[in-house]
């Protein structure tokens, strides 16, 4: 399971690709739950 940068990284490349991931995809790829995605995204931002 990919850490918290690797996350981050991966889905800033995403974006800078162009990409729109929901998130459903985001936490399925990465086998985390929502409310970890929007906890360190709202980190993040």
């Amino acid at each position: 399971m990919p850490n918290r940068l690797e996350r981050l990284i991966s889905l800033e490349q995403e974006i800078s690709r162009g990409g729109y991931p929901d998130v459903k995809k985001l936490c399925d790829q990465f086998e985390i739950q929502p409310r970890t995605l929007y906890s360190e995204l709202g980190n993040f931002w």
